[in-house]
């Protein structure tokens, strides 16, 4: 199986939903799955063993925004850019924005196939975009390539504020 070495965190607040998580990615083949029921356990788990990529399935609130902005930006945490996915039943934009400021590598809605699990395990363990550390933002690089064809002087100059919401954070 390609993810036979490959190690995993899932953390939530229901056990039933983390334990499907984590069924599902024993059955993608992912070869260690550990569960965590709340942000700060996750942390202790994540400096104890740091895993190849965390998923988060908090309810869209403060915990699942202070989990992600405590990786990112912790001195005490072991890997800043560890690739991390949310899990949500609902999104609003508000909610993608906050998630975005936060660090957030993707997305994923409820409920979740294994088609899109399987996407997101792929884009977070192949995605190279930088990491950005600053004084406002802690997380991937979340501009998008620009084209080599591209000759204008801003490429999302003319973007409208009401452009369709694009779930996928990359």
């Amino acid at each position: 199986m390609p993810y036979r070495k490959v190690s995993a965190l899932v953390a939530g607040d229901s056990v039933a939903s983390r334990s499907v998580l984590a069924s599902l990615l024993l059955g993608l083949g992912v070869g260690d799955v550990r569960q965590a029921h709340d942000g700060g356990e996750a942390f202790r788990q994540i400096r104890a063993r740091t895993p190849d990529f965390l998923v988060l399935d908090f309810e869209l609130d403060r915990d699942a925004i202070a989990t992600l902005e405590h990786i990112r930006t912790a001195p005490d945490s072991p890997r800043h850019d560890l690739p991390i996915a949310i899990v949500v039943a609902f999104v609003t934009k508000s909610g993608i924005e906050a998630l975005k400021q936060a660090g957030v590598s993707s997305v994923l809605l409820k409920p979740t196939a294994m088609r899109q699990l399987t996407a997101c395990v792929q884009a977070l363990l192949n995605d190279r975009r930088p990491f950005v550390a600053s004084a406002t933002y802690s997380g991937p690089d979340r501009r998008s390539a620009t084209p080599s064809a591209y000759t204008g002087p801003e490429r999302r100059g003319g973007d409208a504020d009401d452009d369709l919401l694009m779930i996928d954070i990359g």
